[in-house]
């Protein structure tokens, strides 16, 4: 449930940034800017993850009847939701501000939001390590019961 909650908590992120871009006023000067052509690849590469671990969780559980650590899952996905935000946050800021953030090596100004930013990919990395750690623990703590039901 915690996965589905964080999907549709980043795609509200994202939704607000289309309505952004809709606006008129905006429209004209954002047109063609990595805000706007930015906001795709975002919309893809932040907001996929979280429908697809709320898959492997339910499969986990329900499939495969695998246990999983509640607390390692939480740990997977508040890792994942705080990595998501920081890598998300410091573009809706800096480039609504005329930041150019498509430079490999972008300006001295914004190093420190390049720091944030590089922190939130190294916790999503961890995220991922930290799921599959879940997965190996759960597949080797399977349990099955006696009775051959699901349980809930």
């Amino acid at each position: 449930m915690l996965w589905v909650l964080g999907t549709v908590a980043v795609g509200a992120i994202l939704a607000w940034r289309g309505v952004v871009i809709a606006n008129t006023d905006w429209d004209y000067s954002l047109h063609s800017t990595a805000y706007v052509i930015g906001r795709f690849h975002y919309d893809m590469s932040l907001l996929a993850p979280f429908p697809a671990f709320a898959a492997a969780y339910a499969a986990m559980r329900y499939t495969f009847r695998a246990r999983y650590s509640e607390a390692f899952g939480q740990a997977n996905f508040w890792t994942m939701f705080a990595g998501s935000l920081m890598i998300l946050s410091p573009p809706l800021w800096l480039e609504r501000e005329g930041a150019a953030l498509s430079y490999s090596h972008p300006a001295a100004a914004f190093a420190f939001w390049s720091g944030v930013m590089s922190v939130g990919y190294l916790l999503t990395v961890m995220s991922l390590i930290l799921f599959v750690v879940v997965v190996i623990g759960a597949l080797r703590h399977r349990h099955t019961p006696a009775d051959g039901a699901i349980e809930t």
